[in-house]
């Protein structure tokens, strides 16, 4: 505070110091005429008038050099100080000073140097500020130009435009790029010449010369006059003649990617440092795109190559995040979901599959396996037309940052389950006609060895009947009767199971044919409590059968119905269903007796297999029923619970 308040002039400094020192000579020169009075005393003069005299003098004295110190000096000081400042702030209005109006000395000196310094300094400014204009321009320009390139994958029009480009920047009349391939095959060429004149120089020559020159990593050919060069070997047909070259190489690593040339300087001078420099800027930047691009593309194919595999699996894959968000599919889970896979991206299993118990097991899986553990899970899912079985593969995959992402791979094994059954139901088949067959050649021969005896049987018993006999006696050749005339059925129906006759097929309504057999059996049926429900398919297709064999088959099947039902006390129903699908009819026989032991479910084809007591059924039925409808290309399946009833379809 104090510095400000007391803060003076060069001026006031000296006319301060003038006065101080004026002060100070008069004291000094008052002591000394003092000293010398008393010495004198026949001398008489006042001392404070004799100060007053001594400062008079100094005075005179001193105000001369004053006058000229101000007027030469200081003011010119002061003139100089006022203009610094004023430069100092920035000021162009009186930052120059006039020479002339100074005084012919140093300080006149100092004023041309100080002038000539500033104008140095607006110079340097100036050429400053033009660079950086030029910088900004070339580094924008840059910029522009490598996403051009990177954009347009280094085609012939994106090296064209970065050649014009780059001759604009460093004034050059003519500018070439080529780019090689591993082989040293141009791949690319491209120049800042218009199509036509392209066309009037043609191909350029091939051989060493200037242009073949292989230039090392980071070396730079600047040459002032290119024809006296050892290498030059002139200039082809229409081709404008050349002086100064520029020729830079471009390297991606270790492999010689290609060239850049540039030609005639516009002003007629050799190519600058600053030229090389920004020319080798540019071929960096060249080669950081081209091996940028090259990477780009190698990673586009191998998406593309993934891409395709993955959507060309046989399998559904599935990739799901830590929090169950579905994050890939490929194109198979549409077979699964019926939808597109990318509109799964992002949803949780339950919304795309429905399967609860999948996801519950991802979570178990996730907690008790290790990362890139592997497991395997089998899941049925409901289809429209029945069930769908899937082989699930469960693999965990682990980040170092702590994620986890599951692999899930989903194979519909549904049509090899089915073929596998299929095989094995083909097997049993051919086991079973195999065994019948055999079967049926044992029984015709025990059936015909039979028939005689049965014969002499049942014909003396009939003649014993005719004379006058005992009671009891009577009864018991009643009894032989009975019992040979059941032997003589069952040898019968042993005859119809080995004979398999060939069916007399025709065109028939199979509900005509089931109306027919039930005017046989409706009576029995009443008369034993038991309901009959049918219901049959008004527009069910003829069928190609013979009628009297599935008459055979309909009352077999209601027999067995009727059997079943009478130990049931419950409401005995028996019915009768018929209908369609694709090109196949089928007929269903149900009851809701007792049902059949599962252990009993694969026999119940087979000859002389029977649950009724023994007397009362001979476990042919069944196996008759079998191969007529196997004579008809037919199938027959049966279902069964205990308690619930049984159906044949």
């Amino acid at each position: 505070m104090f510095r400000k308040i007391f803060r003076i002039s060069l001026k006031g400094k000296l006319l301060l110091y003038g006065l101080a020192v004026a002060i100070l000579a008069a004291l000094t020169n008052s002591q000394l005429h003092h000293q010398y009075y008393l010495n004198h005393p026949e001398i008489i003069l006042n001392r404070p008038l004799h100060f007053l005299v001594s400062l008079a003098y100094l005075f005179v004295f001193c105000a001369p050099l004053f006058w000229y110190l101000g007027k030469r000096i200081l003011r010119p000081i002061q003139k100089i100080v006022e203009a610094d400042q004023k430069v100092a702030l920035g000021l162009e209005e009186g930052k120059y000073l006039d020479s002339e109006a100074f005084p012919d000395n140093e300080i006149k000196e100092i004023v041309l140097s100080r002038n000539k310094g500033l104008k140095q300094l607006d110079w340097q400014q100036e050429e400053l500020k033009l660079k950086n204009v030029k910088l900004t321009r070339i580094n924008s320009t840059m910029h522009h130009m490598m996403k051009f390139l990177v954009s347009s994958h280094f085609d012939q029009p994106g090296l064209k435009k970065s050649v014009e480009i780059l001759c604009s920047l460093v004034d050059a009349r003519y500018g070439v790029a080529l780019t090689y391939n591993e082989r040293g095959e141009i791949t690319a060429f491209a120049s800042n010449l218009s199509a036509e004149d392209e066309q009037k120089i043609g191909r350029l020559p091939s051989g060493p010369g200037i242009l073949g020159i292989k230039l090392k990593k980071g070396e730079v050919l600047n040459l002032e006059d290119q024809t006296k060069h050892p290498l030059f070997t002139g200039f082809p047909r229409h081709h404008p003649v050349l002086k100064s070259l520029l020729v830079v190489p471009i390297w991606v690593k270790d492999q010689y990617f290609g060239k850049i040339y540039l030609s005639d300087k516009k002003n007629g001078e050799r190519f600058t440092a600053e030229d090389e420099e920004l020319v080798v800027t540019f071929a960096n930047s060249l080669a950081l795109a081209a091996e940028n691009n090259r990477l780009l593309k190698a990673l586009q194919e191998a998406e593309e190559l993934y891409r395709i595999t993955v959507n060309t699996l046989p399998t559904g894959i599935l990739v799901v995040s830590q929090d169950n968000q579905i994050i890939l599919a490929n194109q198979k889970l549409s077979e699964f979901t019926g939808d597109n896979p990318e509109k799964a991206l992002g949803k949780s299993l339950e919304e795309v599959l429905g399967w609860y118990e999948l996801s519950e097991g991802l979570h178990k899986f996730r907690k008790e396996r290790k990362p890139y553990d592997f497991c395997q899970l089998g899941y049925s899912g409901e289809e429209s037309s029945g069930k769908r079985d899937f082989l699930v593969f469960l693999s965990l995959l682990s980040y170092p940052e702590g994620e986890q992402e599951i692999v899930i791979v989903l194979e519909d094994i549904t049509a090899r389950l089915r073929l596998q059954k299929d095989q094995e139901l083909l097997k049993e088949k051919l086991y079973h006609s195999e065994k019948l067959a055999a079967l049926g050649r044992l029984l015709a021969g025990v059936a015909h060895e039979l028939n005689n005896p049965l014969a002499v049987i049942l014909g003396n018993s009939e003649l014993l009947t005719l004379g006058d006999l005992d009671e009891r006696v009577g009864k018991r050749i009643q009894t032989i009767i009975k019992a040979a005339e059941r032997c003589k059925k069952i040898v019968a129906n042993l005859l119809s199971f080995s004979r398999k006759t060939q069916p007399n097929k025709e065109q028939v309504n199979l509900n005509t044919v089931i109306e027919a057999t039930l005017e046989f059996k409706n009576n029995e049926l009443k008369l034993n409590n038991i309901d009959l429900v049918k219901e049959l398919d008004e527009k069910l297709p003829d069928t190609l059968v013979d009628p009297t064999q599935f008459q055979q088959v309909l009352l077999n099947l209601l027999e067995n119905a009727q059997h079943a039902l009478l130990q049931n006390p419950r409401e005995k129903t028996v019915k009768i269903k018929t209908y369609s699908q694709a090109d196949k009819t089928f007929i269903q026989v149900a009851d809701n007796g007792g049902g059949i032991p599962p252990e009993n479910l694969n026999k119940v084809f087979e000859p002389f297999f029977t649950t009724k007591e023994v007397g009362k059924g001979t476990g042919l039925g069944l196996s008759v029923v079998h191969g007529i409808i196997e004579g008809h290309q037919g199938d027959m399946q049966v279902e069964s619970k205990l308690g619930a009833g049984t159906t044949f379809t």
